[in-house]
């Protein structure tokens, strides 16, 4: 499950969503990384679980209602890509970030437009 289909779980039954899911991408100052974040004011992260949350097969929800897995496969994803995932819970918000870098490929060849005359 995404981030963003998790969100919409944790909604009471019938419940509606009233709140900011807010997404956005930014190129790093070192040209090298992308910064994406996901953000929140939802019901953000119990202190008491925070250390657990990339932990494959952890979960809140009961039994037969997720497997756990969400998180700690987006976490193996972005490491197996370089990158970094991570996430700070201020009160009810919640920001994971995602740190990529920018894999460039060209050709050296085509370095200079006059070489498409």
């Amino acid at each position: 499950q995404s981030i963003l289909e998790k969100k919409r779980k944790l909604l009471p039954e019938g419940g509606t969503y009233n709140g900011m899911v807010l997404v956005s991408t930014q190129l790093q100052d070192d040209m090298e990384n992308i910064l994406i974040t996901i953000s929140d004011n939802g019901t953000g992260i119990a202190e008491e679980i925070r250390t657990r949350i990339w932990d494959p097969f952890f979960s809140t929800k009961a039994a037969g209602e997720g497997t756990g897995l969400g998180l700690s496969i987006s976490h193996k994803i972005v490491e197996e890509h370089g990158g970094r995932i991570f996430f700070e819970a201020i009160e009810d918000m919640t920001i994971f970030s995602i740190i990529l870098p920018i894999e460039r490929r060209y050709s050296s060849k085509l370095s200079t437009n006059s070489e498409w005359n």
